[in-house]
């Protein structure tokens, strides 16, 4: 079969704006005729499409590698059940407060924990492990209590 004989006729209306970017289209891209522009932008926008689902298919797959890696070095069952993550934050947000109230933090001589670790910083672990501890003993104590009562 000739490309004749594949084509179908298609009468329809459009405004005249659409008629003058067709046309537009067409000499832009080479088309012998309106027809052939339309083959043009309708092929265009299958590429498109098909490179759009190409790339949120590709975004999708960094993305859970990314979750992936994240998961097995720092979010590991581990680390979230002995409060590793937590702990930390807690103690930043302890030191933080010292110096915000002291007034004694200096931009031009930061010392970070690999050079000196300060007492400060020492201290508020202290209590953060402290504060863990405490956590721990009133959850287990109120899971003692669950048990019994629904042992009655």
């Amino acid at each position: 079969m000739n490309e004749a004989q594949q084509l179908t006729r298609l009468e329809t209306r459009v405004s005249k704006k659409a008629k003058e970017f067709i046309i537009d289209y067409g000499n832009k891209h080479g088309a012998r005729s309106q027809g052939e522009a339309i083959e043009k932008m309708i092929q265009e926008l299958s590429v498109s499409n098909a490179n759009e689902l190409v790339s949120d298919l590709v975004a999708e797959q960094t993305a859970a590698r990314v979750i992936d890696s994240l998961k097995k070095s720092y979010l590991d069952p581990m680390r979230i059940r002995t409060g590793y993550v937590d702990k930390q934050t807690k103690a930043l947000l302890e030191v933080m407060n010292h110096i915000i109230v002291k007034g004694e933090f200096d931009q031009e001589n930061v010392i970070t924990t690999d050079v000196l670790e300060a007492n400060v910083l020492t201290t508020a672990q202290d209590k953060v492990q402290k504060d863990i501890e405490h956590f721990r003993q009133r959850k287990a104590s109120l899971e003692e209590k669950r048990k019994a009562s629904n042992e009655l």
